[in-house]
């Protein structure tokens, strides 16, 4: 799930919590809630940072990394 759409979610639920009657039930569910969002934020970083360091693995085993193509551009003939 991306970062926008857990956060769509996560705001949806607070507006429900709004309408719960009990406090103590909106209470633990908002501190569910930033639980998430805590996690979801730590996940993105660890993923970053998982994609960095496979990166510098294939690049230390003397791997390339992903070939720079740009498209071949006929040239007029004057």
């Amino acid at each position: 799930m991306k970062v926008q759409d857990l956060q769509a979610e996560i705001n949806a639920i607070y507006q429900e919590i709004v309408l719960m009657e009990s406090s103590a039930a909106q209470a633990i569910v908002k501190k569910l809630l930033n639980i998430i969002e805590r996690l979801a934020g730590e996940n993105d970083t660890q993923k970053i940072e998982l994609q960095e360091l496979r990166d510098e693995i294939n690049r230390l085993k003397g791997e390339q990394g992903k070939p720079d193509v740009k498209a071949n551009k006929k040239k007029e003939r004057r």
